[in-house]
């Protein structure tokens, strides 16, 4: 009976001991990847550290009736501060202004627009037709912007505002800097090669997981090691922005990267495509980086925006 239950046993323990081993071999080969994808980013042995980043780049949304183009300013102090500012403007006395800040472990939401009563009656003044500052319009530019998560069309798999803006910035800070804010640390694991590119060739798979649920797919270039994709699953809205979480169906949403750049030693992709089940949704073109500005760290606290004055044109 000892000698069956002894046999019993090491049934047992050996499949678990086999799989320890192969999660940690996982585990292994991810952070000898990750460092060297890191090192093609940054190669810290020859630069001094990354401490700050300011990036001006523009932001084109194509799932809208008319394709909207966001002016977008991303500062970081890192590890653990970034501000995320998007203005639109869509004529004389029209704008709106959202920003999206992570402080630590706290994270916030504010945006300002001037599509008010009185506004109409100046820009009604100005000569500016009413469609262009219409409150339909406002609207609409407020459901671009205003999304959680900062993509247009895609409903977040977070449960909230600040788990979506914290997992937002990670998100973009994997396909920029193949790391993640201190606010929300991740684990990745090695999960074999898939096909990322438009020609049929393999990609190293990085399984990325960490709190509130945060999932991802990190895809590496096997030769260069630099980043190409980053996917993960979320809901997705049929019907327009007004449709609740309940009755919208899960997605796949890629973010593709491409135009590497060297600047000042830092390797940045310049071009970010977001796919939502295989069609473009988004288009991210970087057109400006400063390596290492100086950023005060009161910057990154909730801010409310100060609406700019219109300015009004002079009647002959």
């Amino acid at each position: 009976m000892r000698s069956i239950l002894f046999t019993l046993a090491l049934a047992l323990v050996a499949p678990s001991a086999a799989l320890a081993q192969q999660t940690v071999a996982a585990e292994t080969q991810a952070h000898e990847l990750l460092k060297q994808s890191r090192a093609t980013i940054w190669d810290e042995t020859k630069s001094k550290p990354l401490q700050s980043l300011s990036i001006n780049a523009s932001r084109r949304f194509m799932r809208r009736e008319r394709q909207a183009e966001v002016e977008m300013t991303l500062e970081a102090l890192f590890p653990d501060k970034f501000l995320q500012t998007d203005a639109l403007y869509t004529g004389v006395g029209f704008g709106l202004t959202t920003m999206r800040g992570v402080n630590g472990s706290k994270a916030w939401f504010s945006s300002e627009s001037d599509d008010t009563a009185a506004d109409a009656a100046k820009r009604a003044q100005a000569g500016v037709p009413p469609e262009s500052g219409s409150n339909q319009s406002g609207g609409r530019m407020s459901a671009i912007l205003g999304e959680l998560g900062g993509v247009a069309g895609v409903i977040p798999p977070e449960q909230s505002t600040e788990q979506s803006i914290h997992a937002g910035f990670a998100r973009l800070m994997l396909v920029w800097l193949c790391a993640t804010p201190s606010s929300l640390p991740v684990e990745f694991t090695y999960a074999g090669q898939a096909v990322a590119q438009a020609d049929g060739k393999k990609a190293d798979v990085l399984n990325v997981t960490g709190t509130n649920n945060f999932a991802a797919r990190l895809f590496i270039h096997p030769e260069t090691r630099q980043v190409l994709m980053l996917s993960y699953k979320a809901g997705s809205r049929n019907r327009g922005p007004q449709e609740t979480s309940a009755n919208a169906t899960e997605s796949e949403v890629r973010w593709v990267v491409s135009d590497y750049r060297k600047v000042d030693g830092l390797n940045l992709p310049h071009q970010l495509v977001i796919f939502l089940d295989g069609r473009p949704i988004e288009e991210v073109t970087i057109k400006k980086v400063k390596i290492n500005p100086s950023l005060k760290p009161n910057k990154f606290e909730r801010q409310e925006i100060v609406k700019e004055p219109i300015k009004m044109k002079k009647k002959r």
